[in-house]
């Protein structure tokens, strides 16, 4: 029973609660997850790094960026429900 009602990633969802709650004392919040999710893109297309464990941690961080701002934007919201 426990499959059906736990949540499907924690951490994510961590990370959005924690998140709206800094949305609500700043709005600026999703102007950084904007801004870190379009830096970590560029990085990985213009091949900053030659590291690939480097460009695997930014594409990872550029996804969690992403997934955090559907999650936190009110457009996002909407596409959810």
């Amino acid at each position: 029973m426990a499959l059906f009602t736990a949540e499907t990633i924690p951490m994510i969802s961590s990370l959005a609660k924690a998140t709206s709650l800094a949305l609500e004392r700043n709005q600026l919040v999703i102007q950084a997850l904007n801004i870190m999710a379009n830096s970590c893109y560029s990085m990985i297309k213009s091949k900053k790094f030659f590291n690939y464990s480097t460009q695997l941690y930014c594409a990872r961080a550029m996804t969690g960026a992403i997934v955090v701002y559907d999650h936190v934007d009110s457009l996002g919201k909407e596409k959810s429900l």
